[in-house]
């Protein structure tokens, strides 16, 4: 993780721990009631290359953007959501794979704001995309609505919807499944981001501004990723839409600045420039404004079908 990251994830570390009302161990016994993967799977190597933990593992979840969002002091906003009657209206394996990331970043947000009531609502439309993707038996959704009914389980519901993408996402990469996992991760990452800079029109704020602006590198080191799955039915228009995104944060003349770098080259052919872990390019107003622009486009064309 670059330390860019590093620095923003330390802030929403402090502040989500700090927000814990229920102890470690309230957490961990929750977590004991998930379903999890049989051993038998668990126990399986990673297929993966390391390559891909470590792009994946530098991509800020969904989690870390929107508890910014509440960190700053924004109001909660539901116009915002993906609205839970649009899962009826995706049909397509790739439909439902990017926004199930999208429903999974948007119910960060409403657990953050502690809005129970919501959070169940959109409980429930996950557990239909997963159960689509044959992926539900990561989620627990007997327990999940439990918590989601009191607004004293919120860090513990928090923990477990975490933990429970996390288990997903091993799962699918170690059963040869990985493009459904990036479509997930995409689709968080395009979610966390809209919130992000839909949030920053109206609550201008300089950390919120820098976390924007260092998303470039995540948006850089999610099309490497893609790169296997340029042919891969859904994932052409996707990439076509990053790489547009990406002219936008190209756009600016700000001077990068680099606190540390490293030669280290990633030895895939996915990755074979080095990697420059501590770059940042700040982007002016009307850059974020093109940005929170081309942004609604992407995500319009994604959860309008």
């Amino acid at each position: 993780m670059s330390n860019k990251y590093a620095v923003i994830a330390t802030i929403l570390v402090i502040f989500f721990f700090a927000s814990c009302k229920n102890d470690k161990s309230t957490s961990q016994e929750l977590l004991n009631n998930v379903e999890l993967v049989d051993d038998d799977i668990a126990n399986k190597p990673d297929l993966s290359s390391h390559v891909v933990d470590d792009i994946i593992n530098s991509i800020p979840s969904p989690i870390e953007l929107t508890a910014l969002l509440k960190f700053i002091g924004a109001d909660y906003s539901d116009k915002m959501l993906n609205p839970i009657e649009n899962v009826h209206n995706y049909s397509t394996n790739y439909q439902k794979a990017i926004n199930l990331g999208v429903y999974g970043a948007d119910l960060g947000y409403i657990n953050f704001y502690n809005k129970p009531q919501t959070a169940l609502r959109y409980i429930r439309t996950i557990k239909h995309l997963a159960e689509e993707q044959n992926v539900g038996q990561f989620f627990n959704f007997k327990t999940l609505s439990r918590l989601a009914g009191s607004s004293e389980n919120v860090d513990s519901l928090i923990f477990i919807t975490t933990r429970s993408f996390d288990k997903m996402d091993y799962y699918l990469r170690t059963q040869n499944r990985a493009e459904v996992g990036i479509q997930i991760l995409i689709g968080g990452w395009i979610e966390g981001l809209f919130l992000a800079t839909q949030i920053v029109e109206e609550y201008p704020n300089k950390i919120l501004e820098d976390v924007i602006s260092s998303q470039k590198y995540a948006l850089e080191d999610i099309i490497r990723l893609m790169q296997d799955y340029k042919d891969h039915p859904g994932f052409v228009v996707i990439i076509k839409h990053l790489e547009e995104l990406t002219e936008v944060y190209n756009s600016s003349e700000t001077p990068t600045i680099i606190t540390e770098e490293t030669n280290d080259s990633l030895e895939n052919e996915i990755a074979t420039k080095p990697v420059k872990f501590s770059e940042f390019v700040e982007l002016n107003s009307e850059q974020l404004m093109q940005l929170r622009i081309k942004l609604k486009d992407i995500r319009d064309s994604i959860i309008n079908i």
